[in-house]
């Protein structure tokens, strides 16, 4: 090979190292082309589905489908910006959510499911007992067992484990999440919900665009609500009795603040008992699997 065309190779490879390496180490250290092609540093999206078998769309492309084993999935190097997150599932309504990633950050989407038809359980007013011929009549206990629930006086949850001192003196909430994080009060036909841990960890469902703060409204209605309790092994999704159903509402605001149907009837309220998630619609009492 003469010298003319080493050189000439010597300076083909030193352009395309000086034009192609930058890139591929900047893109590997986490580097992407923003808006106006300026250079910006990447985030993550963490994304939590309970269903196994969900299907996660990002921006109307199918992005993952979760299992068994695996109902979250963690995203790496994301271009900061808005994402539309749809999680869809046979059988359940579709849960939606616009999730803002920024750079060296990681966005939180935490969805939930609801059936569209759950199984409900139909609790009889009275049972039928055959004696030989004869059938009689008599009071079913579970029924009276159920029915009890709706009778006693709301009860305030004394919250016993350690709260931060400048909240518990503010505030005893009526409601307490299954490990004591979040609280729950009524303030007219409002529910807010206060943050019982240590305030610099604050969860994203927390946050109203830029600004985390305790409490947040986690509920609003123009009518009066007539119960509310915490969705059974969630923090951030609440069960409100309110018009003529009960429905399953997040305390996350981020659009869309999603809102879905548990039972709809005349003007249903509900209890938790022994028995589990007890539904009382004018004198029929059911008991629905969450």
């Amino acid at each position: 090979m003469s010298l003319r065309k080493r050189r000439t190779y010597f300076w083909i490879l030193s352009i395309l190292f000086v034009f192609i390496i930058p890139p591929i180490m900047l893109y590997t250290s986490g580097y992407r082309l923003g808006p106006e092609f300026t250079l910006v540093e990447t985030g993550g999206m963490y994304i939590y589905a309970p269903e196994p078998g969900s299907v996660i769309y990002i921006d109307g492309k199918e992005r993952h489908q979760t299992s068994i084993l695996g109902r979250d999935w963690f995203v790496q190097n994301v271009t900061p910006g808005t994402y539309t997150v749809l999680i869809a599932k046979s059988g359940f309504w579709p849960w939606i959510k616009e999730v803002v990633v920024t750079e060296r950050q990681v966005a939180e989407a935490l969805a939930f499911l609801i059936p569209k038809e759950p199984e409900i359980e139909v609790i009889p007013k009275t049972l039928e007992e055959k004696t030989g011929t004869a059938t009689t009549t008599k009071n079913n206990p579970a029924y009276i067992e159920a029915l009890a629930l709706f009778a006693e006086k709301k009860k305030i949850n004394v919250f016993t484990s350690t709260v931060p001192a400048p909240i518990a003196a503010i505030v005893v909430p009526e409601k307490f999440s299954p490990y004591g994080r979040v609280g729950l009060m009524r303030e007219e036909n409002r529910i807010l919900a206060y943050w019982m841990k240590n305030k610099d960890d604050l969860p994203n469902y927390f946050c109203r665009g830029s600004a985390c703060a305790s409490p947040v409204i986690a509920f609003s209605s123009v009518i009066p609500i007539r119960s509310f309790d915490f969705y059974p092994g969630r923090d951030d999704v609440l069960l409100i009795a309110v018009q003529n159903g009960i429905f399953a509402v997040e305390i996350d605001a981020r659009k869309t603040q999603n809102f879905q149907p548990i039972y709809m009837g005349e003007g249903p309220d509900f209890r938790f008992g022994d028995a589990g998630f007890i539904v009382k619609d004018g004198s029929m009492l059911a008991r629905i699997t969450l």
